[in-house]
């Protein structure tokens, strides 16, 4: 029996930022993992500020362009300082 592989990222607001046609010419790490012919990803749990709804809704969409056969779900979570780790593993 084979695993799924599963990933758990958090939606990066600068990198993962894209608008228009133009955003394919950059490097965006969230989408990026699901590029690579020789890893399937199953499932990617894509963690998110809940103001950023529309960049993780997008993101998920370019995961689906590029590798459909990965599942995206959407977390909103709020976190104060998302560089305070422990903050960030309690919300875990």
């Amino acid at each position: 029996m084979t695993l799924a592989r599963v990933v758990i990222g958090l939606l990066g607001t600068r990198l993962d930022r894209g608008e228009g046609d133009a955003r394919w010419k950059f490097w965006r790490p969230t989408v990026a993992v699901c590029q690579h012919e020789d890893l399937l990803i199953d499932r990617y749990e894509l963690l998110h500020e809940p103001k950023q709804q529309d960049l993780a809704e997008c993101t998920a969409a370019d995961i689906a362009s590029v590798s459909p056969e990965t599942e995206v779900r959407l977390h909103a979570m709020g976190f104060h300082d998302p560089w305070d780790f422990e903050e960030v593993y309690g919300k875990l």
